[in-house]
């Protein structure tokens, strides 16, 4: 499987810091590359990623927030 990661911020923290740890985890099942500012790559290492210029806060790459949400479902006692 092929994933990639969009961050728009310039800032590593939170949820940057969750994507870097997720990409690491699963890299050996699936093949991840982090789009995201020159400015953060150097805390991705180990992961392969790609620079983006994010501009200003007016540019089309920032206004476009994609949302990643990773879902678990678990089985009911009736399903058991």
């Amino acid at each position: 499987m092929k994933v990639a990661h969009l961050i728009t911020s310039k800032v590593f923290a939170g949820i940057e810091q969750h994507v870097f740890e997720l990409a690491t985890a699963m890299d050996d099942e699936t093949d991840h590359v982090i789009l995201c500012d020159k400015s953060l790559v150097g805390y991705m290492s180990g992961v392969r990623t790609h620079s983006i210029t994010m501009g200003s806060r007016f540019s089309p790459i920032n206004i476009i927030k994609p949302v990643s949400y990773t879902h678990l479902t678990l089985p009911t006692n009736r399903e058991v």
